[in-house]
């Protein structure tokens, strides 16, 4: 009998397959184990070891979070926004030492140090992708050169970090063959940055970004003949009058790219004649934010591959030049905001077609909105933007035929007639801005049907009415603002349906009825302001009850000014909230046109709350109405408040100790009210029940001799306050407010903050940050107040202006602090005798923050 497993031509395949099986298995194993150990190395070489929890050892590398394997190993490792607070260095001995690595993403992983690599260290010859984007590296950028020893690297992220030119980068360039090249928001600001970038060779880069720099001098990638995109904007680049090295500098710029951002330089005067003649390949041109000016050549008709042309933010003149951009068949963004266009918007600019954003806010055209604009049944036009000009007229009910239209901004005009409601069929608008116009009649119901209705804006017009119940339907509404119209009837209760509702703006109209508690519903409100009008009943307690709960992150980036009022006798409220995009600041006045209030003080920026999902509302403002009884111990729950005003009501009782909670609050106004009060501590009770009749007596004793003390010290403190009156009126120095703003903005970055809701991007005229402290509250009494200003002496005083006079004040524990002894002139004596009411007994301590106001006056007993 022949044996089972015989020799032969088939066993021998058998055996070599096997053992080329095992093989494979081994380099794989020993392949993992050489994975392993490095990426345990990394963990253990960070210092805090509770991050990366599941990279332990005895596991396959490949279950690692962050890690993928293919093949033999680790090929990619995928560490974002994970806080590594490591240094590169670390990264270089183990991450880039893996054999078989192609991706390593660590962007805002806190990584520091300098691009280098200790001696022994190798980079993976695979590596094709390196993210090192929004850390904290410094050094030179030459060090970046030491990332040659990655042989096969082609895309490399290094935005955002501390890189700085040297001035003396070496000769011999880069030498990377990068296709991606990323280095913008560093510290870059040598002349020489572009020819070291350049210097080792560009044949295979296709992408540089240099933004957010300030590097200067010269920009020649012509020689870079693959390069598509080139972004250096924001940087120091210049072009003065036009000579041969502008035409060459112009002409390298263009010739590769296919997209050409040039925007925040320093690009003035007219535009030459030769950019206009290399741009038949440009697919995206840039150049807003720079000096340039003149009427736009018409050699741009000549750029009739562009997709998106921007020239924003210059100080382009003449007539709308629709011929150069009729020119421009794949035509789809048009930028021309912030210039000093002018003249009437052509009907033809309807033959753009394939336009979907049209930006001409910030100009000065004038004449009506064309009736035309969206007769053409296939436009696709999804943004337009024609606020801030000289237009008149009615809004045309044409708009509805633009049916792919998401936001339309017409604020800042001169429009008459009433909101069309056939602007109800545009299905798919998100924001409806029409604020500061000569808008009459009612909101129209149809705008209930718009489900995707985001922001309602109507500010500043002459619409009367009722609110739309309707309105509810718009389930994503998250900003309705119709303050300073002729508004009447009472709020909806079905807002309070709006899971999504931040910000509720219905000041200076004519509603009356109660505050719905169903608005307590409302799971994300942080703006509330209700001031001016005739709302009665109570302040609802539910209005709070999501305080600690709310996140509004959605709205997070949106650009708003906060204009504070100047407290005169007309002016009502404590400011004004406005949506402020693409809008000229000078231009502010025009709102005092429609408006008793003079702003004497202008914040800026754009929305950014810092709270996730632990906020509360940080505006409240129902001064101004009918409201009664009590204050709710409620409000005691919202820690992010910054504004509290409930003036100018007829609110009674005790003020809640809970107010003690509101460690954010930053303004606070319960003036002009019935009868307000802090409570005095109780009796304390007896564990005897036979003592019960000698503690009452107890008690109305201590209250009549309460009383008494009240009745004296605030006879003492009214004398003592006309007393400092007389004083401080010959000797005091009249300061301009602008100057006490200033002090204040540098005082309030004294400590800690905790910002809650950030002014990203104002400009230093627009520099006060309405911030929040973390300080604990003080504890002050009249006396210590007294002590810490030297009396009010005329030397403590820094600052006068609208609303008082402000002291500097050092406190026992040698704190500075600045005390504002607030003025609110009705009736000049009664006025000055009621300016320093006392809150309640002698013993009773008020709680105040550094830097916050408080207005008590205009209280009884």
């Amino acid at each position: 009998m022949r044996p089972l497993f015989a020799s032969g031509p088939f066993f021998s395949h058998l055996i070599l397959i096997s053992l080329i099986s095992f093989e494979a298995a081994f380099v794989a194993s020993s392949s993992n184990n050489r994975d392993s150990q490095l990426l345990l190395g990394f963990k253990a070489s960070l210092p805090d070891q509770s991050v990366l929890q599941n990279w332990v050892p005895n596991q396959d590398p490949c279950s690692f979070s962050g890690v993928t394997c293919q093949g033999s190993g680790v090929s990619s490792v995928e560490l974002g926004y994970t806080l590594l607070n490591t240094d590169f260095h670390s990264v270089a001995a183990f991450l880039l030492a893996l054999k078989n690595l192609e991706y390593l993403s660590l962007m805002k992983a806190g990584i520091t140090g300098n691009i280098s690599f200790r001696s022994g260290s190798k980079c993976s010859s695979l590596l094709t992708t390196l993210d090192l984007s929004q850390n904290t590296l410094s050094g030179p950028v030459s060090t970046v050169s030491a990332l040659a020893s990655c042989s096969n690297l082609k895309f490399l992220n290094l935005s955002t970090n501390s890189l700085v030119s040297s001035g003396g980068e070496e000769s011999r360039g880069l030498q990377l063959s990068l296709e991606v090249l990323d280095l913008s928001f560093n510290k870059l600001s040598a002349v020489n940055v572009v020819p070291w970038i350049l210097h080792g060779g560009c044949n295979e880069l296709k992408h540089l970004a240099l933004k957010g720099n300030e590097i200067a001098g010269e920009i020649d990638v012509s020689n870079c003949r693959k390069l598509k995109i080139l972004d250096v904007s924001w940087n120091n680049f210049s072009m003065g009058n036009p000579s041969l090295e502008a035409a060459q500098l112009w002409n390298s710029l263009i010739s590769p790219a296919i997209i050409l951002y040039l925007a925040d330089n320093k690009f003035q005067g007219q535009v030459p004649l030769y950019l206009t003649e290399a741009c038949s390949t440009l697919v995206e041109l840039v150049l807003s934010s720079n000096n340039l000016s003149g009427m736009l050549p018409t050699g741009f008709a000549s750029c009739s591959s562009l997709k998106s042309f921007d020239v924003s933010t210059n100080n382009f003149t003449g007539r709308l030049p629709i011929e150069i951009f009729q020119n421009m068949n794949s035509l789809k963004k048009l930028g021309l905001a912030f210039n000093y266009f002018s003249g009437p918007l052509p009907e033809s600019l309807s033959s753009l077609f394939n336009l979907e954003a049209l930006d001409l806010s910030s100009n000065r055209f004038s004449g009506s909105i064309p009736i035309s604009l969206c007769e053409n049944p296939t436009n696709r036009l999804q943004v337009l933007y024609l606020h801030n000009n000289i237009l008149i007229g009615s809004i045309p009910a044409s708009l509805s035929n633009c049916s792919q239209l998401v936001s339309l901004h017409l604020s800042f005009n001169y429009l008459t007639g009433t909101i069309p409601t056939s602007l109800g069929a545009l299905s798919k608008l998100k924001d409806l801005r029409l604020w500061l116009n000569q808008l009459h009649g009612e909101i129209p119901r149809e705008l209930s049907y718009i489900q995707t209705l985001e922001t309602l804006i109507l500010d500043f017009n002459e619409l009367s009415g009722a609110i739309p119940s309707g309105l509810s339907n718009c389930t994503k509404l998250n900003w309705i603002s119709l303050s300073n119209n002729r508004f009447t009837g009472e709020i909806p209760a079905s807002l309070g349906k709006l899971s999504s509702h931040a910000i509720l703006k219905l000041s200076n109209n004519s509603f009356y009825g109660r505050i719905p508690p169903e608005l307590g519903d409302c799971q994300s409100l942080i703006w509330l302001d209700l001031n001016t009008n005739y709302l009665n009943g109570t302040i609802p307690p539910v209005l709070f009850k999501h305080s600690g709960k709310i996140a509004v992150n959605f709205i997070a980036g949106k650009r708003y000014m906060y204009a504070k009022n100047d407290g005169s006798k007309e002016c009502h409220g404590s400011g004004n909230l406005l949506e402020f995009s693409g809008i000229r600041q000078e231009q502010l006045g025009r709102i005092s046109s429609q408006n008793p209030c003079n702003f004497t003080r202008v914040y800026g920026g754009h929305t950014q709350p810092t709270f996730n999902d632990n906020g509360s509302m940080i505006f409240l403002d129902l001064s101004y109405n009918l409201l009664l009884g009590a204050i709710p111990k409620e409000i005691g729950t919202m820690p992010y408040l910054f504004i509290l005003n409930l003036g100018h009501n007829n609110i009674s009782g005790t003020i809640p100790q809970e107010i003690g909670n509101l460690k954010g609050l930053g303004i606070l106004d319960l003036s002009y009210n019935r009868s307000l009060w802090f409570p005095s501590p109780p009796c304390e009770n007896s564990a005897a029940a036979s003592g019960s009749e000698h503690r009452k007596s107890h008690c109305r004793q201590a209250s009549l001799a309460g009383s008494v003390a009240m009745g004296l010290l605030f006879s003492l403190f009214c004398i003592f306050g006309v007393i400092i009156v007389i004083v401080e009126t010959k000797k005091r120095r009249k300061k301009q407010e602008s100057s006490l703003d200033v002090y204040m903005d540098s005082c309030s970055h004294s400590g800690a903050t905790n910002t809650s809701w950030k002014l990203t991007g104002a400009r230093e005229a627009l520099s006060i940050n309405l911030a929040t402290f973390e300080k604990p509250l003080r504890k002050f009494t009249f006396a210590d107040l007294l002590e810490a200003t030297n009396g009010f002496h005329d030397d403590s005083l820094i600052g006068s202006g609208g609303f008082g006079d402000v002291y500097k004040a050092q406190l026992k524990d040698g704190s500075v602090v600045a005390i504002k002894k607030l003025i609110h002139i009705v009736d000049k004596v009664t006025e000055k005798r009621r300016r320093w009411k006392p809150l309640g007994r002698s013993s009773t301590r008020t709680s105040f923050h550094s830097w916050v106001t408080v207005r008590w006056v205009r209280n009884g007993f």
